[in-house]
């Protein structure tokens, strides 16, 4: 799963790098937009068509534990999984939101900047 995420979690650098209280992403066809601190970026991905689709999807996954749901059946849903980030392990929460109808998915990250756990990473 960590190859197939590379190319979502090299999307959220930048917002990562400015130690962002909350990024949101909205799934496009073949981007994704990011919003964080009043910037706002779009991030094509030339992999493959849908791939925004099937990165959300793995973050589901991650969450998955912690709440979240791969059925899609409830169009609010929160959960949390850790990032490495530096010689840290970042706690994000996670909050899905979809409009079924249109289709269109946004997800927000929280990073819990003041629970990052330092570990030596080798």
């Amino acid at each position: 799963m960590g190859k197939l995420l590379a190319p979502f979690f090299e999307a959220l650098r930048p917002a990562f790098e400015d130690k962002a209280d909350e990024i949101e992403m909205e799934q496009m066809e073949s981007s994704i937009n990011i919003t964080y601190g009043g910037k706002s970026l779009s991030v094509p991905f030339s992999l493959q068509l849908g791939y925004p689709a099937i990165a959300f999807i793995r973050i589901r996954v991650l969450c998955g534990k912690s709440g979240m749901n791969l059925k899609h059946k409830e169009p609010k849903q929160t959960g949390t999984f850790h990032v490495r980030y530096n010689k840290e392990f970042i706690p994000v929460e996670v909050k899905s939101t979809s409009n079924f109808e249109g289709n269109r998915e946004i997800m927000t990250f929280r990073p819990a900047w003041d629970r990052a756990e330092s570990h030596r990473i080798t």
